[in-house]
């Protein structure tokens, strides 16, 4: 049975590397037909999905990933959105919690500050060479 979705349900985008590009949309945004009654997830466009990534929140899909969770008890899942059949998984299972995906970099490169902006990366190395300093004494 085809899952329904409500014509005003919010899909919430957070940019990680930059939350003033985040941005809220409504299922109506990416409706392929819509008759002002029903609405099935089924029916919801991607390519508008991705569009619209691409003009508001600053999506580049050679460079970012649009990622969901999926929470069930205390199970939670986290998966990067490749096409459509993945969005509209994320979709179906997260209708009931609420509709939140995170845009963020293929690389994994993603620290950042209190305000959103991006600190300076930290590798491996740096970081355990920073962590023996901490425990030699003079």
């Amino acid at each position: 049975m085809p899952r329904e979705i409500a014509w005003d349900t919010a899909f919430k985008v957070h940019n990680r590397m930059d939350r003033s590009k985040s941005g809220i949309f409504m299922a109506w945004d990416f409706a392929r037909v819509w008759d002002g009654r029903t609405m099935y997830v089924r029916d919801l466009d991607y390519v508008k999905w991705v569009t619209a990534l691409m003009e508001t929140c600053d999506f580049d899909p050679e460079v970012h990933y649009a990622r969901y969770t999926v929470y069930c008890d205390t199970i939670e899942v986290t998966g990067n959105i490749f096409c459509e059949a993945h969005w509209h998984y994320a979709i179906g299972m997260n209708l009931e919690r609420g509709l939140e995906f995170d845009i963020v970099p293929k690389d994994g490169q993603l620290e950042t500050n209190h305000d959103g902006t991006l600190n300076d990366t930290t590798g491996r190395e740096e970081f355990l060479a920073w962590v023996d300093n901490q425990y030699i004494s003079d």
